[in-house]
Formats: structure tokens, sequence, C-alpha cells
């Protein structure tokens, strides 16, 4: 982290994100409103369970692995009408399960049909790159493949086990596919008063308690807030730009956004509509979503408030006998980070067939500056997403399921950077300030990225 400089004219201020203490939060909340700021310091924390700031990466976009195959389902695209016992069926396979031209099934995988039925696959025919065909052929000349519903019915894939000495089969194509998040640049400006920097505390340290080259002044979090909050409604709501559309202030370089939380979890996950009050039959449905797909024990819910309200209010007993102390202290010691949440999240849950749900309101989806509340539709809204960590097939390495990254190379990071612009001089003391200090402008600017994981274990519900 750069040292902050003040004191000079268009001086410029580097990363003081490194300034803003965890501790500071509950002042800026009530000063400012809880609305906003928790879900980008959630990002935050989630996405590093150590207290250091987002994934930093050296390039304007960045990859990662999506798991794209949990249960290997075929559907067809055409019904098929049962033939003759012991014949082959010839399947369509949806396109929407073909990419390229290529479906993720061997030659030789064995299906799972109604009634017991197993057949297998004995060739595949490409028609064109929307349009394949499986031949299969029934594993006991006395069975039928049965007829089968286009777009409804699912087919099991249940393995590839031969005789020994036969050959081994072509690989299956990996469970996950590359996935790219792009930078944004976000940018906001303020002015700050003299007297509200009169009023303010001088800092002598960061938060780390490295000596600081000048003075700063904790009046200038205010200006980092409204930049958070700019932040968060990025990540929350933004949507990938793909319109080819060009900065004509930036020679007519493509303007690129990164993709929000919203739009990330409706392309990919399940999507239930929900009433207003949903039932324990409904988190029976979710609860075999998330087992099914393996999002594991521990499942953060973060619900608009009239959904939550609604849950509390249909599932009271549920609340009222979940041992929900104990789940937190699990998920504290599975799940790094999360104890961090506690700060900004006050957890109530229940156990469902071995689920852990952690319930909190989903604060941003209140914010009246963002909409209106008044019937607002994402008051309503739910999401439900697996915490902790996951393992990148490609690098190796273990990364959170959802944080952010910002853009940092050789030792520069741009998280947070602040320019400050004013007339020459500058005090140090406080209590003498001048014009150069009664009168700044601040400009602040994030090159910030969502960084989500594993959406195909996640859930919405939507009204």
């Amino acid at each position: 982290m750069a040292d902050l400089v003040l004191g000079a004219a268009n001086a410029t201020l580097l990363t003081s994100t490194d300034m803003l203490s965890r501790l500071d939060m509950p002042t800026l909340f009530r000063k400012k409103g809880y609305n906003r700021m928790p879900f980008f310091m959630e990002l935050y924390t989630l996405g590093q369970g150590t207290g250091k700031s987002g994934r930093p990466e050296n390039q304007n976009v960045f990859y990662h692995h999506e798991d794209t195959v949990f249960k290997s389902l075929l559907q067809l695209e055409e019904n098929y009408v049962a033939g003759a016992a012991g014949a082959n069926a010839v399947l369509r396979v949806k396109q929407s399960l073909i990419t390229n031209g290529t479906v993720p099934f061997r030659i030789n995988d064995n299906l799972l049909f109604a009634g017991g039925v197993t057949g297998q696959i004995i060739a595949i025919t490409v028609n064109s790159p929307t349009d394949i065909d499986l031949t299969v052929k029934p594993q006991r000349v006395t069975q039928t493949i049965p007829p089968i519903t286009a777009a409804s019915a699912y087919i099991g894939v249940i393995g590839n086990a031969k005789s020994r000495g036969s050959g081994q089969p072509a690989p299956l194509q990996s469970k996950t596919e590359p996935y790219s998040h792009t930078f944004q640049i976000i940018a906001e400006s303020t002015a700050i008063e003299g007297s509200l920097i009169a009023e303010g505390i001088w800092v002598k340290k960061d938060n780390a308690g490295r000596a600081i080259n000048g003075w700063y002044s904790k009046s200038i979090f205010d200006a980092e807030y409204r930049q958070y909050c700019a932040i968060s409604d990025a990540l929350l709501f933004q949507q990938l730009t793909t319109n080819g559309n060009t900065d004509p202030n930036n020679n007519n370089a493509p303007v690129t956004t990164t993709e929000g939380f919203f739009p990330w979890l409706a392309a990919g996950s399940a999507v239930y509509n929900v009433s207003s009050a949903p039932t324990t039959g409904a988190f029976d449905v979710l609860t075999r979503y998330m087992d099914v797909n393996r999002s594991g024990s521990f499942v953060y819910a973060k619900m608009g408030i009239d959904v939550y309200l609604n849950t509390e209010n249909a599932l009271v007993t549920y609340f009222a006998n979940s041992n929900i102390a104990a789940v937190i202290e699990a998920v504290d010691t599975m799940v790094p980070g999360v104890r961090q949440l506690h700060g900004t999240a006050t957890f109530k849950g229940f156990v469902k067939g071995g689920t852990n749900y952690l319930f909190d309101k989903f604060q941003e989806l209140s914010d009246d500056e963002t909409y209106a509340y008044s019937g607002s539709e994402y008051t309503k809204y739910a999401a439900f997403f697996p915490v902790g960590s996951t393992k990148d097939p490609v690098a190796k390495t273990i990364e959170p399921i959802i944080g952010y990254a910002h853009k940092s190379g050789n030792g520069y990071s741009r998280e947070m950077e602040i320019w400050r612009t004013g007339a020459a001089g500058g005090q140090n003391v406080v209590g003498t300030y001048t014009n150069d200090i009664d009168s700044s402008s601040y400009f602040l600017r994030s090159e910030i990225a969502s960084d989500f994981k594993l959406r195909n274990k996640c859930a919405l519900w939507i009204p």
C-alpha cells in the first residue's frame, strides 16, 4: 500500500482502502444509512476470509472455471415414440445441451430410462452444430426404450462400465467451462468543506499501525463511503456490456462492465417462483436442489425484507426450534470469513434436510435511493448460495466461491484511488486551515469486478 501524501497542489492519494478500518464501519452506517454498503463488505469478507482486501488481478479480464454439469441428465428436442423390443432408438438432443457440436456424453455411455430400462449409446451423429442425434441400443433384448416427452422428461447417465478387456472410451467433457469477468471503472467525485475536515479526526497511522507520510482525515471516509455505495450497486445489478458501444472521451475504447450478482445468478442458477408466504414445502424443493448439486452444508440465504418477514411468519416454529448458535459456531470453524460478517449480518436460520440455512436481510434491496421501495419487486427476491471455497480445476488453487477482485499490478492497486485537487500549500496542525483545505475536491476511482463461482449450486427466489 502506498503512503498517503497531502499538502501539495493536485497531490495524488493512493489506495486509501487501507485506511478504512472495519472499526469505522458502524460509524458510517449510523451517519449514512445501513443500506447498500453491507453487500460490498460481504464480498470483501467472503471473498477472502483473512481480512485482506479483494483478490488482485493484473489484467483487464480475468478467468476462472464455472461448474456446468452436476447431474448428467439428458433432455430431448423432439418427442420420441417407442419402437419394438430390443430396437435401437434415435434421440435428438435438446439444443441447450449442445455446445459447438458436442454434448457431455460419450459413445458407450449407459442411459437410464423410465421403468428401469437401460440402453447404451452406440453412435453420435452431428447433423449441425445445434442438431445432434444419439443412437441408443437397449441392453436387454426384451426391453423397449419407452416413449419420451421432449423438454420435460429426463434421461439419466449412469456410467460407462464394460467388461474387462474392452477399450476405454474418450473422457467425458470437462465439467467446467471458462468464465470471465471484466473490470469496470467506477468513479465518484465529492467536495469536502473545511468545517468537515476541521471536525475530522486526524490519523497518523493506518490500521496496520504503519506511519503515514503526511496526514489524513477520517472525514475523507465519507467520500469513500459514497464510492463503496457506487461499487456495491454495480456489483449487484450491472449487466455485461455486449452492445459494442465505445467511449468517445477515451479514444473510442470499448465500453466494458462487470457482471453483477443478480444477472449472474439468474443466468445459471435454479430460479423458483415463490408465493408471498413460503412454506416448508418450498424449502423441501430448495433443499433437494442444493443436495443433488452438492452445494455443501452451509447455505447463505439473503432475502429482501418482504420475503424475509413472510418466511419468518410462515415458519415461526422452525425458526424457534433451530439451534442457530451452534450452526454459526460450526460455520465459523468451517468457512473462514463468516465470523467477520457478524458486524453487518444478524443471522437467523434453521436446518432442513441437513442443509444449514443462514438467513439475513438483503438490506440493499430496500434502498429507496436505488429504486422506489413501494411495490419494489426486489424486496421479494431471495438468493441462496453456498459459502466457503472451491478448487479451481485448472489453476489447482483454492478460491472463494463469492467475492470481488480489483485491478493491481507491479505493486500498485486500483482498488481505491483518490485524487485531491486544491490550492498550493497545506497545514498539518489542527485548527490552522487555509484556503487549500477549506475548499478541497476529491475524485475517487476504482477498478473492481465481481468474482463469483458455482452459480449452478445457487438458487434464486422471485415473486
